[in-house]
């Protein structure tokens, strides 16, 4: 990632090249079973200042009073985060919500992405505008909920130096990683139904639609406009399912989830940690 001239942008690039020099001399020592340095080696990425105090459940974050605090929803595709962060916003209104995947549906909106569909450009554009929004909630110091996964150690530890330099007192991680398999599977079958769905429209109609999917439960409308149960039964929706396991098991590899609970970096950089199941 090249520099984009935005506080959250600059640091996310930065903790990719920390990231990989990181994965990189970890490979080296991983076979000489040196975990005090490979422990340290990754602790560079997310320059970690504190750890984490763990508490059983997200109801003692104490959010009733708080005053320029964020809250980090973590966790790995269909663990329910999006569920988390409406849940959160309604208990507390006076957090306001930064959704990544929210974000990127919007820019999806947008004359630039009418008629030619670029990933990367989409990332890109979604990390300067993250970053953007996050610094226009810290100058009306206003409380953040921020949902974009962040399971990786590099993108989490690049949103809490953000925060931490644009003053947030306390930072909450709470964590889906371990939502029960029930949950996950209930999120991957709703999950795959809208997308079947919203798949049978027009892609400015899709892109509407797969937005309000962040703001309101669209299951009814769904139910109401398809035979569910005979799509749920078709080849094309479990594969999808299927399509969407793959990725959530493929992600807790890729974003190396094991090596951050087996050196005890999971916690690191933020005050308070819960797990939401």
């Amino acid at each position: 990632m090249k520099n984009n001239g935005n506080l959250y942008s600059n640091l996310m690039a930065q903790s990719y090249e920390l990231f990989e020099a990181a994965r990189q001399e970890s490979i080296k020592l991983m076979g000489q079973d040196r975990k005090a340095e490979i422990r340290n080696c990754w602790k560079k990425v997310i320059d970690v200042t504190r750890r984490a105090t763990v508490v059983s459940s997200y109801k003692e974050f104490h959010l009733e009073s708080a005053k320029k605090t964020a809250v980090i929803i973590m966790g790995l595709s269909c663990t329910g985060k999006t569920t988390v962060s409406r849940f959160l916003s309604k208990r507390y209104p006076e957090f306001e919500v930064i959704g990544f995947d929210e974000i990127g549906m919007h820019l999806l909106r947008a004359d630039k992405y009418k008629y030619i569909f670029n990933p990367s450009l989409l990332d890109k554009d979604m990390v300067i505008q993250m970053g953007e929004l996050i610094q226009d909630a810290a100058k009306r110091n206003k409380n953040v909920i921020i949902e974009g996964g962040y399971s990786s150690m590099n993108a989490r530890g690049a949103v809490i130096k953000t925060l931490r330099t644009l003053g947030y007192k306390k930072i909450f991680l709470l964590s889906t990683l371990s939502a029960p398999e029930e949950i996950q599977e209930t999120c991957e079958t709703k999950r795959a139904l809208i997308y079947q769905y919203a798949n049978m429209l027009e892609e400015r109609e899709k892109a509407d639609f797969l937005l309000r999917t962040f703001y309101e439960d669209v299951i009814p409308e769904i139910e109401k406009s398809i035979d569910v149960r005979k799509v749920m039964d078709s080849m094309s929706f479990l594969n999808h399912v299927r399509k969407i396991k793959k990725q959530r098991n493929e992600e807790w590899l890729k974003d190396m989830v094991l090596i951050q609970v087996e050196y005890d970096l999971l916690l690191a950089g933020a005050d308070l940690f819960a797990e939401w199941y």
